[in-house]
């Protein structure tokens, strides 16, 4: 029957052999039916079976992606879609787009590494293996220095020493700062910030300008981008590492995170291992011989 059917294709592309999409859908006809004759005779069948397992795999992936559980729509549509990208993945294979596609190539490698991740059975990290997580890469969830401080801002065109002395004056005897100077668009007061915080809002250098200022202590004038400014150091706080409550969410994400790709990593190996490789490299794109071009003179 497929015999049949691709000569009288053939027999049509030659009876119409002045129209060059006609060719290309005879052709692409062909392709289907050699392709959908083999993968029968594979005993490939057409049945897309979503197991309970899958989804429970699924919904763990939404978790992981928005922080909750998938409502039951939400859930219905999620399945659904993976059921129509899998209908289409393998029609897509019945035409043949499969063979050299770099996009396929990598949906595949997805799924292994998907099947390796599932396979692994990560489970929910106790409270005692997240306190160990933290304590182990302290360094990267370390919280830099803040200060919180007052500042009260004077336009470099209208400043001089005789306003700065008469402003500290008036400071000193309890008066309002936001009485005094010129207003910017930060305001007077600023929460809880960092040195770049600072240095971002004010130029490079302010937060370095106040590292050794005592707490409740007017100083200045101290120059910004913007002009000149009196400082109050309010409160500092030093650099630190946060409590496992402040960062629980992320640390537990970074943990499974980091569980996930050990999994995904073990089963790389493994199946390499069962592949001799030979690399043919050219000569002049040896790893060794690159190395040695870069190191000379």
């Amino acid at each position: 029957m497929e015999g049949m059917l691709i000569q009288l294709l053939l027999h049509m592309a030659r009876q119409l052999g002045r129209e060059p999409m006609f060719h290309f859908l005879a052709a692409a006809l062909v392709l289907f039916t050699i392709d959908n004759w083999q993968d029968n005779q594979d005993g490939t069948n057409s049945d897309i079976v979503i197991g309970a397992d899958y989804i429970e795999s699924l919904a763990e992936q939404h978790r992981d992606r928005v922080g909750r559980i998938p409502s039951g729509e939400e859930l219905k549509a999620i399945v659904i879609r993976h059921a129509e990208e899998e209908a289409l993945v393998r029609y897509g294979q019945s035409l043949g787009l499969h063979r050299g596609d770099p996009i396929v190539r990598r949906r595949v490698m997805q799924k292994v590494y998907f099947m390796a991740e599932t396979l692994a059975r990560i489970d929910e990290p106790s409270d005692e293996e997240l306190s160990e997580y933290l304590q182990a890469h302290a360094h990267v969830y370390q919280r830099p220095a803040q200060l919180r401080i007052t500042q009260i801002y004077f336009d470099t065109e209208v400043v001089n020493n005789a306003l700065i002395t008469a402003a500290q004056d008036s400071l000193r005897a309890g008066a309002d700062p936001q009485t005094i100077g010129s207003m910017l668009p930060i305001g007077h007061r600023l929460g809880w910030q960092t040195p770049s915080d600072l240095d971002n809002l004010l130029g490079v250098g302010f937060a370095d300008s106040l590292a050794d200022v005592p707490i409740g202590e007017w100083i200045g004038p101290i120059a910004s981008r913007y002009g000149q400014h009196l400082v109050l150091v309010m409160a500092r706080r030093p650099e630190r590492t946060p409590e496992l409550e402040e960062i629980r969410n992320r640390i537990r994400q970074d943990l499974i995170t980091e569980r996930r790709l050990h999994a995904r990593r073990m089963t790389v190996d493994k199946i390499m291992s069962e592949f001799s490789i030979q690399i043919n490299w050219p000569e002049e794109r040896r790893p060794d011989t690159i190395a040695m071009r870069e190191v000379m003179p």
